[in-house]
């Protein structure tokens, strides 16, 4: 992490993704894909069922190419790609391009994950 960026956590309160230069990980908390992680690399990566997909789930309900994660250092952001089911940010379906925060509930499908930072001791 840079040395002039600080974090401080509060409970209850959301921690703000932009402009923190760390790589975000997504962990699957739905019984499906229960402690599976997946790194999220700097620029974009597609979420879905297809081989195409640089983090592939099997889930039925997930379109071949369902959303795309931006990471870079404005923050990280989703985005729905028009998928069958759609995609579900904290609850609320994507209309548009979403950033994205420490802990949030993403629902792709019958999938569950959260959003999680690498950690420095």
């Amino acid at each position: 992490m840079s040395e002039n960026k600080t974090i401080i956590e509060n409970k209850g309160s959301k921690i703000d993704s932009s402009g923190i230069v760390r790589k975000g990980f997504l962990v699957g908390v739905s019984a499906n894909i229960l402690g599976q992680g997946f790194m999220l690399p700097e620029g974009e990566v597609l979420i879905g069922r297809d081989s195409s997909c640089g983090i592939r789930i099997n889930d039925k309900q997930i379109s071949g190419q369902h959303c795309r994660i931006k990471a870079g250092s404005k923050g990280i952001q989703i985005e729905d790609l028009e998928s069958s089911n759609g995609t579900y940010l904290n609850r609320k379906k994507l209309k548009k391009p979403m950033p994205l925060n420490y802990g949030d509930r993403i629902v792709l499908g019958e999938s569950i994950l959260r959003l999680l930072f690498e950690e420095e001791l």
